[in-house]
């Protein structure tokens, strides 16, 4: 008989969709060199934590002053040593700072190498309009 799957632990955090007015590119940037998909192109998160970012931290984390709405749906994703739930905001307008990251045109994103966890934030933020929640 096999052991029983260990439990992995539960991780929350947010990603942040920014959609550009113009032709509706995508603002995506580079997670950090180490630590979990290390190097990746991505959009930009919270940080990914054992409870969900609290309104200080999700405020911080925001790549640009926008309208931001949360998406009714989360995304989960498994990873090795815990699960990870992210909910999805999106907004349209201009990053903070244009230096951390650059747009990227939406027909072009299956060239842009994105994991999976955030090919499907991005599948998220697309259908997201119709299923809008809170507006921060």
């Amino acid at each position: 008989m096999k052991p029983a799957k260990r439990r992995r632990p539960l991780r929350h955090g947010v990603a942040f969709v920014l959609f550009r007015r113009s032709d509706g590119a995508v603002w995506l940037t580079r997670r950090a060199e180490m630590g979990m998909l290390g190097g990746m192109r991505a959009v930009p998160t919270t940080d990914w934590g054992p409870s969900p970012p609290d309104d200080a931290e999700v405020a911080r984390s925001r790549p640009g002053d926008a309208r931001w709405r949360f998406c009714a749906d989360e995304v989960r994703h498994g990873f090795t040593h815990f699960e990870l739930a992210i909910r999805v905001a999106i907004a349209v307008g201009r990053p903070r700072s244009m230096t951390t990251g650059h747009w990227w045109a939406q027909g072009e994103l299956e060239d842009a190498g994105l994991p999976t966890l955030f090919r499907n934030v991005v599948d998220v933020a697309r259908r997201g309009e119709k299923g809008l929640l809170t507006t921060f």
